[in-house]
């Protein structure tokens, strides 16, 4: 158990029995760092302010060009691209390495990047279809991904990448048809690609012993995979009788979850996620059986059953959070 914690369960404790007194609480909790500081709310606004101006940066250009397009020529426009771009790079190996500086700067050039994918095809007209722009995007942004290490710029290629399947998929619905049907393929895919892109994630990390200091990667890759195979098993319950493999994979995906973000690398958060798939899939299974004939009576029973089902959840996660504070 890391000092701080240690020293947020004296505290808890001491307050709780009393032995510290109530017009004290504010200056022993600024003492002992539990309360945000003025230093921290300060890197707390600091770094939300720098992302806010770095995704600003890349939607003024966007709106810059798209408002003048008529009055910049076609080699103005490019070239402000460009400009834009290298100065990107630039302040990034001009920074100090795995800063945040260094991290903005380097996803502002990705960004500024698809930009300038845009404006090509909007100038020359192509003819791609919107799936490529995303595709090629994230394979030319992928080098830099490689060198840099930053799991901003790996979620923003896996965002990217998870875009062109939405759009591919638009376009070939009919692809894969003799193994899934054309409704719920789009959804396979994604469930199939982010959790891969999961379990080399969390394997990578294993074997080169990284010590990053966050999950919140970890917890949107366990989102993108969840939600598609969670509205997979909604979908196969209200269309279908049986779906014995969707219904299979939910629940060996639940039990990866509880023996991973249970017993090997706990998550409170991965496992909440878990509890609410259960919730969403059960109320939907009781909803398909209770409500066909619009009875009062099956409202209630649902709401008692979201209640029922909330309540037993909380319990767990905190019967679980203490287990990982013993």
């Amino acid at each position: 158990m890391s000092e701080e914690k240690l020293t947020r369960e004296k505290v808890s404790s001491l307050l709780i029995q009393g032995n510290i007194l109530p017009q004290n609480t504010e200056k022993v909790l600024s003492l002992t760092g539990i309360s945000p500081s003025k230093h921290s709310w300060y890197d707390f606004i600091n770094t939300l302010l720098l992302w806010l101006g770095t995704l600003a940066l890349a939607l003024s250009l966007m709106f810059l060009i798209a408002f003048n397009w008529n009055e910049l020529g076609r080699f103005a426009q490019f070239a402000l691209v460009e400009v834009a771009i290298v100065a990107a790079i630039i302040v990034y190996y001009k920074t100090e390495k795995e800063s945040l500086v260094s991290t903005a700067s380097l996803v502002l050039a990705s960004l500024f990047l698809g930009v300038l994918l845009a404006l090509f095809g909007q100038t020359y007209q192509t003819g791609a279809d919107t799936w490529e722009l995303f595709f090629f995007w994230a394979l030319m942004i992928l080098p830099w991904t490689f060198l840099s290490k930053l799991p901003a710029q790996w979620i923003l290629v896996i965002t990217l990448l998870n875009l062109s399947m939405v759009f591919y998929f638009d376009h070939f619905q009919s692809l894969l048809w003799m193994v899934f049907s054309s409704d719920t393929i789009l959804l396979w895919v994604l469930f199939i690609f982010n959790l891969s892109v999961q379990i080399i994630w969390e394997l990578s990390s294993y074997y080169v012993k990284s010590q990053s200091k966050e999950a919140w990667y970890i917890r949107l890759l366990t989102l993108a995979s969840g939600f598609p195979l969670t509205w997979l098993i909604v979908v196969a319950i209200l269309d279908k009788e049986n779906d014995f493999l969707t219904f299979i994979t939910w629940i060996l995906y639940l039990l990866g979850l509880y023996l991973v973000y249970k017993r090997i690398k706990p998550d409170l958060f991965i496992l909440a996620w878990g509890c609410l798939s259960v919730i969403v899939v059960t109320i939907t299974f009781l909803a398909k059986h209770l409500l066909k004939g619009f009875d009062a009576g099956a409202f209630f029973v649902l709401a008692l059953t979201v209640i029922a089902l909330g309540t037993a959840s909380a319990y767990w996660l905190k019967h679980v959070h203490k287990e990982l504070k013993a």
